[in-house]
């Protein structure tokens, strides 16, 4: 049996913001529709990456009212 899906509920939520990643052989990360808490955790992981850093703060920023 199907749960039952609220139509009117769905109409007017927002949709989730979704990042897409690439990961090359040599270690490269690729992103698409980078959000702030991506990007905070992709230069978590690698905080030697300089531009990731930057655009975990530019995107912070942008987040900001």
């Amino acid at each position: 049996m199907k749960p039952e899906i609220n139509q009117a509920k769905m109409a007017t939520t927002q949709p989730t913001p979704t990042t897409e990643l690439l990961i090359q052989a040599d270690g490269t990360i690729l992103t698409h529709n980078l959000t702030s808490a991506m990007a905070d955790m992709l230069s978590a992981i690698n905080p030697a990456d300089q531009s990731m850093k930057q655009r975990s703060r530019a995107l912070q920023r942008k987040d900001r009212p």
